[in-house]
């Protein structure tokens, strides 16, 4: 049996090193603790492991710069291109405002899209991943989105959400004043993309509380750009 294997396609290929290349490569971007298969596996084990790992490897880059995204939008002449665009999603009421011109909430919400497979949705996926909460912010409230486009082709702009922030009306009042969720990419954290966020949602809601638990990042953007939402009774 072992040497019908390893006479066969399962163990070798003409193709064997560009695999085992790509299985390393995806391994390199995973923590050092993922159990994957090791260099000295045969063929068929390493082919197994490499839908499992792009999945898990894309979870890490989405957790790191923040899921791909595309949406509308110009700039004159006369206009830099911008490093980073907020936009206002009413996720309950299907109203956008957007400083940029964009129009993007059909993209989310239209029929032909599914709403895991949107970028709003993944950067909660990776939100939830990292404050371990049961689920992840789901369609619903008014987001405030950051966006750092990297491309312009035509009048679409090309980048990463880098940040989202979630509120909530509560107590049905017509009036958004809860902070539900917040959270950045990594590696555009300490940029100031936080504190925009919420001074973005407080030109246009009166928000007046956030909503617990709140974690030790939390605690600590909200006690310096808004540490009046932290006051208790």
């Amino acid at each position: 049996m072992g040497n019908m294997i390893k006479k066969s396609p399962h163990y070798t290929s003409e193709l064997d090193g560009p695999i085992r290349e790509v299985h390393r490569a995806l391994r390199g971007i995973l923590p050092p603790t993922a159990m994957t298969a090791g260099d000295d596996e045969f063929l068929a084990h390493v082919v197994d492991d490499l839908d499992w790992l792009y999945s898990l490897a894309n979870e890490a880059i989405i957790a790191e710069r923040g899921p791909r995204m595309t949406w509308p939008g110009t700039i004159t002449d006369e206009e830099d291109f911008p490093s980073l665009i907020v936009m206002t999603v009413d996720m309950d009421e299907g109203t956008l405002s957007d400083p940029a011109g964009a129009d993007c909430l059909t993209r989310w919400s239209s029929d032909n899209v599914d709403w895991k497979d949107t970028a709003p949705a993944q950067a909660a996926l990776a939100y939830k991943r990292e404050t371990r909460w049961d689920t992840p912010p789901d369609q619903a409230g008014v987001w405030i989105i950051a966006a750092s486009p990297y491309g312009l082709n035509g009048g679409t702009f090309r980048g990463n959400l880098v940040g989202f922030a979630v509120f909530h009306d509560r107590d049905d009042d017509g009036e958004y004043e809860s902070l539900a969720h917040i959270w950045t990419a990594a590696a555009w954290r300490r940029r100031g993309i936080g504190g925009r966020l919420i001074r973005a949602a407080r030109d246009l809601m009166p928000i007046t509380s956030v909503e617990e638990p709140i974690t030790s990042n939390g605690q600590a953007l909200l006690g310096s750009v808004a540490r009046d939402l932290l006051q208790t009774e």
